[in-house]
Order: C-alpha cells, then sequence, then structure tokens
C-alpha cells in the first residue's frame, strides 16, 4: 500500500506554490494531469514541451517513476517547470 506524503510544489514560471497531499506511487504523468487539473500549470502548448519534475536533493522525477522510486518524503519541494523534449530542430538558413 502506498504512503500519502504532502509536498510542495512550485511553478517556476511564476513562483506560486502549493501545499498537496499525494500518494508516493503517483508518477510523473499523473502529478503533472492533476497540477493541470487544478489549474496550477497550463496544459502544454506544443509538442516539444514536457513538463519536468525536480525534487530538491534526489533529483528529476523520469518518465514512468512514481514519487516512492526516487525516496520522496513529506516536506520535500518539487520543483515543476516545461523542458523541451529530446533534440532541436535543425533549421535550415535561407537567403
Amino acid at each position: 500500500m502506498a504512503d500519502t506524503i504532502n509536498l510542495t510544489f512550485i511553478n517556476v514560471s511564476d513562483d506560486s506554490e502549493m501545499d498537496v497531499e499525494v500518494s508516493s506511487d503517483m508518477t510523473r504523468e499523473e502529478l503533472v494531469e492533476n497540477l493541470i487539473q487544478v489549474e496550477f500549470i497550463p496544459p502544454l502548448s506544443s509538442e516539444n514541451e514536457e513538463y519536468g519534475l525536480t525534487i530538491k536533493g534526489k533529483g528529476e522525477l523520469g518518465e514512468g517513476q512514481t514519487l516512492a522510486d526516487l525516496a520522496v518524503q513529506a516536506g520535500d519541494r518539487v520543483r515543476i517547470a516545461v523542458v523541451q523534449r529530446g533534440g532541436a530542430a535543425h533549421a535550415e538558413n535561407r537567403f
């Protein structure tokens, strides 16, 4: 059975904070979906973007990873920011 933990999410784009009680078996994708639903973060506008979640002192929550996988504990702070996926597109110069 998963533990319930209290975390503080920090939206890097506007420095807003929100305290949330979540299950330790939630994945990055589930967390992002819930944060969008409560309008803490906006839906992404580009397929080349994704939300990155970084837990202070523990690293980045990867695709499919749960909070328990990173040993996230009550009171931890989670920074959420838009990041570019994969490599940058190559642009041609035209004159």
